[in-house]
């Protein structure tokens, strides 16, 4: 794999993939601190921690109870309740 295909990798998942100049992979979350950033010297480990890190976020994500979104949430309950839903076709009350 290379580098390129590597940083696109990460680059998918949310995260950034770069080479430092310790010849080291650095692999972080976009737009955050150094506390969350992974330092490896194989490509291959850096990708598998990106993969790791996205998934945990994933999980994260799907775990808060602030979100009314479902599909994010995981939850089975409707939004709305039947007297605020939008009749078909798109036409309100």
């Amino acid at each position: 794999m290379t580098l390129q295909q590597a940083k696109s990798i990460a680059r998918h998942l949310g995260l950034t993939l770069r080479a430092v100049r310790s010849g080291d992979y650095r692999v972080n979350f976009r737009d955050v601190n150094e506390t969350t950033a992974y330092f490896t010297d194989g490509l291959e480990d850096a990708v598998k921690t990106a993969v790791e890190m996205a998934r945990k976020r994933g999980r994260e994500l799907t775990k808060r109870d602030d979100c009314p979104c479902h599909t994010v949430c995981g939850s089975d309950e409707q939004m709305f309740g039947v007297e605020q839903q939008i009749p078909h076709g798109g036409a309100s009350d």
